[in-house]
């Protein structure tokens, strides 16, 4: 059985939170006020929100359930926690 270090998942919690902040953050006071569509998941999100209205995180967990799918595949188990994580977090902002 692996030996989990608590003390460094914590720390990558901890930053993954923040970081999800900062997307809420950047997205709500920034990206939307100027119609301003940035490149990636958080453009595709952010045209989905202009055209429906609905909230971008939810967007954004439903474009990141493929890619999570694929990175379970062919990435680490530990990756695709983090990446599954950081979406719910922004969907409450």
């Amino acid at each position: 059985m692996k030996n989990i270090n608590i003390k460094k998942e914590a720390k990558d919690i901890a930053l993954t939170l923040i970081a999800a902040l900062f997307s809420v953050v950047s997205l709500h006071e920034f990206v939307v006020p100027a119609d301003f569509s940035p490149s990636g998941i958080d453009g595709a999100c952010t045209i989905l929100y202009e055209i429906t209205g609905w909230n971008m995180g939810w967007f954004k967990i439903l474009i990141n359930i493929p890619l999570m799918v694929l990175a379970w595949i062919f990435l680490n188990k530990k990756y695709v926690f983090y990446v599954m994580f950081s979406p719910f977090w922004i969907q409450s902002g």
